[in-house]
């Protein structure tokens, strides 16, 4: 979540980004405090520990969940694979809406691959007013390769957008930081959480479909 004047609006002007975020409860928040306070004890060298920081938590809604997290000391194969899964395990649709996307050889192949297995693989990626331009430029150079194997791509308009989001299949959602690119994959401090259900799959296919 990111904490800035850009996230105060909902995509309503140009200076408000259009953004998914999502507010969770019950046992996937310790997942999530684990890898803060990881993070946490790497930038200051101290450890956050004890009940009054990790109070015990109770059981809430019915919803399976977890959280996927990478960072430099990690590496980036769980990030990178939590994708791909998603993708070799699509039967129907693969809907990502992206804002840096910049696939490698063997993503840009597990995409077509789909498509020709009959997955309906779109993508909405970051329209012309990006805050890193050369990333949607780079992104650019594998649009003709992607559209000729059948992949639907669609730019954002009208603001930044910033989201990182799946949904599969209608049943299998990830919200989160990390976006599509190697600089995700191989650097950056990464969280995305991931979700097995329908309801909220069905939310998130409408919200793709009403803000695209």
């Amino acid at each position: 979540m990111g904490f800035d004047d850009r996230w105060a609006g909902d995509a309503d002007e140009i200076n408000h980004w259009r953004e998914t975020q999502v507010r969770v409860t019950g046992p996937v928040v310790p997942q999530l405090q684990k890898l803060f306070a990881e993070n946490w004890e790497r930038m200051t060298g101290e450890q956050l520990a004890g009940r009054d920081v990790f109070p015990p938590l109770d059981i809430s809604g019915d919803v399976l969940a977890g959280v996927v997290g990478a960072s430099k000391k990690e590496g980036w194969s769980n990030i990178r694979e939590m994708f791909l899964l998603i993708l070799a395990a699509a039967r129907r649709t693969y809907y990502m809406n992206i804002a840096y996307f910049s696939p490698d050889p063997d993503s840009m192949r597990a995409l077509s691959e789909a498509v020709e297995r009959g997955v309906d693989v779109r993508i909405i990626v970051s329209g012309p007013d990006i805050d890193v331009p050369s990333s949607r430029y780079l992104a650019g150079k594998n649009y003709s390769r992607l559209l000729k194997a059948g992949v639907r791509i669609y730019e954002y308009m009208g603001t930044n957008m910033h989201a990182k989001t799946v949904v599969a299949d209608g049943l299998f959602v990830t919200i989160g930081s990390s976006n599509f690119d190697n600089r995700t994959f191989n650097y950056n401090n990464e969280s995305n959480l991931v979700v097995f259900d329908d309801n909220v799959a069905a939310a998130m296919e409408e919200n793709l479909c009403r803000r695209s």
